[in-house]
């Protein structure tokens, strides 16, 4: 289990920056209970299922939630989990705009650095609001 983070966050890497550790705000403010989300798919059952609340802090979940799915990549999944990851978080509040301008900066940062595939780099370019709800 991850220590709390002094000062106190809403969301931070655990120690061994293998997970995301969120405070579920589903039982605030009568308990404080961390969560570690390992996992692309775990993160994004946090942020359907309202583990955390608010924009800005959706929008820096669907960041981690980036780095997560480049660990699982790393880890042998392939570079084309990224674009999958990245459906997916957009597909878990599709009307949410800093959640997705989180995963589209995550992909244009990932694409520059590694010259990643072209469906990657596709990705990058901002969906039209048609799109966006057709997930």
């Amino acid at each position: 289990m991850s220590s709390l983070p002094d000062p106190l966050r809403t969301i931070w890497l655990r120690d061994d920056a293998q997970a995301v550790c969120i405070i579920d705000q589903r039982f605030l403010p009568f308990q404080l209970k961390v969560e570690e989300l390992d996992s692309v798919d775990s993160l994004c059952t946090a942020i359907r299922d309202m583990h955390l609340r608010g924009a800005p802090l959706i929008g820096v979940a669907a960041g981690y939630g980036m780095y997560l799915a480049a660990l699982e990549a790393r880890a042998g999944r392939g570079p084309e989990h990224l674009h999958e990851a990245a459906r997916r978080l957009v597909a878990t509040r599709p009307t949410a705009v800093n959640l997705a301008w989180a995963v589209r900066r995550q992909l244009a940062e990932l694409a520059e650095a590694t010259g990643l595939s072209v469906t990657v780099r596709a990705f990058v370019t901002p969906p039209s609001p048609l799109e966006m709800t057709s997930a």
